[in-house]
């Protein structure tokens, strides 16, 4: 069973303005992690990055980007909160 994405406005914001200010390989690089990361996360999102302080909340780096996110089992949804750019 798949899990339900929701993307916050601030982690859209987030990928707006990476977006905006990458050059255009990165950008093809960020699409495909993000791209990525939304077929993950609705599949098997326990898999997905590694734990931070609370057992719901996550954390990952997939090419240009990390995010973290939260997992809600009981509503069978991952949130994603925040989005930022790291490395080159």
């Amino acid at each position: 069973m798949r899990y339900r994405l929701i993307w916050t406005e601030r982690a859209y914001d987030d990928l707006a303005d990476m977006w905006v200010a990458a050059e255009v390989f990165t950008r093809g690089r960020i699409e495909a992690a993000v791209n990525h990361l939304n077929l993950e996360l609705q599949n098997d999102p326990w898999q997905v990055g590694e734990s931070r302080s609370r057992d719901d909340r996550r954390m990952a780096f997939l090419g240009p980007i990390g995010v973290v996110f939260r997992i809600d089992d009981k509503a069978r949804s991952v949130r994603v909160n925040h989005v930022w750019r790291y490395g080159k």
